[in-house]
């Protein structure tokens, strides 16, 4: 019996999404501001020795030290361009694991697991996911949905108006949340399309709530075009119950068990 099996279990083995500033952000904030972008610089170019680190079991030290390790590789390879992206992959990778040992003993961050994601077709997530098979259709005018549509231009709009997409996220098939991915921060040439197909693990932070009906395209453009009225207004401050919590996901990947 391998005991390491047992002490693995619950890890990511894949990343499959990963944003790594909101994680830089996490770690520094953690470590209540004190990680510079000079001290990281140092620690990666090895000048570890000029850093000043109060405390030899500070997150910073910890973290730090972790980043100076790749700096033994980057010495070796420093004259190849390929081998240098493996040295920033490492760097990236020391900032992942350091977001994970923290946000693991935080009741912030949420660890999410045992989900269904989908996508609500009237949403702008839907029409993202769709937009590169338009690109097949000879005629798309023809079609009822689409002649008064400019679809050469709903990929640039989408991406224009909107930093994060939204799955709605359902657990033992009842609807449990909503889940935010910012589309920049997808890993090994993963998509949308494939977040629901798969069973993952996420790490998130919850920003706020809203309702299924709110994320629709029709609703959110609505929403920017009219001026709420004072019973509205009203309304929106005693939130309905059919309010879901929204996450933004920081990191979402395939788990050991």
């Amino acid at each position: 019996m391998n005991p390491d099996k047992y002490e693995n279990k619950g890890k990511i083995l894949k990343v499959i999404y990963y944003d790594e500033n909101a994680a830089m952000d996490y770690v520094t904030i953690m470590n209540d501001g004190n990680i510079t972008i000079e001290e990281i610089n140092k620690a990666i170019e090895g000048k570890d020795n000029e850093i000043e680190v109060n405390g030899e079991a500070s997150i910073k030290k910890s973290f730090l030290k972790m980043l100076n390790f790749s700096v033994g590789v980057k010495s070796d390879v420093a004259a190849h361009s390929s081998n240098e992206k493996i040295v920033n992959s490492t760097i990236t990778t020391n900032i992942m694991t350091e977001f994970i040992k923290l946000a693991d003993k935080d009741d912030n961050i949420e660890k999410l697991v045992d989900l269904k994601l989908d996508i609500d077709q009237d949403t702008a997530t839907y029409l993202k996911s769709m937009f590169p098979y338009l690109s097949l259709l000879k005629n798309p005018d023809k079609f009822e949905e689409l002649k008064d549509i400019n679809t050469n231009k709903i990929d640039e709009v989408i991406l224009s108006t909107k930093g994060y997409f939204e799955f709605l996220a359902y657990k033992s098939g009842v609807i449990f949340a909503i889940l935010r991915f910012n589309i920049d921060c997808f890993k090994n040439n993963y998509k949308f399309n494939d977040l629901i197909k798969m069973n993952l693990c996420y790490y998130g932070i919850k920003v706020g709530t809203t309702t299924k009906e709110s994320i629709k395209l029709e609703n959110e453009i609505n929403q920017y075009s009219r001026v709420l009225t004072e019973e509205e207004f009203d309304s929106s401050i005693n939130r309905p119950d059919n309010e879901l919590p929204i996450y933004d996901i920081i990191i979402a990947g395939v788990r050991n068990g």
